[in-house]
């Protein structure tokens, strides 16, 4: 995983896009992931805190630390909105990393609810 953003929000013109980094790999996925992390903060049950605790397990300490330091130098996130967008970051990314998906699920366990949350989200995506 290593760290490398696959894109970034961006609402400064008054609309909000999703900007992608031209070298990302596998870009719809890794949008598609962030996009359902959001989805399952915004679902009931308090199932977010476990999913952000199982991100950081998945990239350690030291780079989830310069994670959220970079995105606050991106000035684009409130404070409190840090570490759910670098949660989102991770699930995305790991949709793309074999291993960092088996470490994601393996943190999961356990975690009554969790993946019945992300495939309620993905559905939820493709009413739409």
């Amino acid at each position: 995983m290593g760290g490398h953003d696959g894109g970034e929000r961006d609402d400064r013109r008054g609309q909000e896009s999703v900007r992608i980094a031209k070298d990302a790999e596998n870009p719809l996925v890794q949008v598609l992931g962030h996009e359902v992390a959001h989805g399952v903060k915004r679902m009931d049950g308090g199932k977010f805190k476990a999913l952000q605790k199982a991100a950081m397990e998945v990239v350690g300490e030291k780079e989830w630390n310069e994670r959220i330091e970079k995105k606050r130098k991106l000035n684009a996130y409130a404070e409190g909105k840090l570490a759910e967008e670098v949660t989102c970051d991770i699930v995305g990314e790991a949709l793309n990393d074999k291993d960092a998906l088996k470490r994601l699920a393996e943190s999961l366990r356990g975690e009554k609810g969790i993946l019945a949350r992300l495939r309620d989200a993905v559905a939820k995506m493709v009413e739409y």
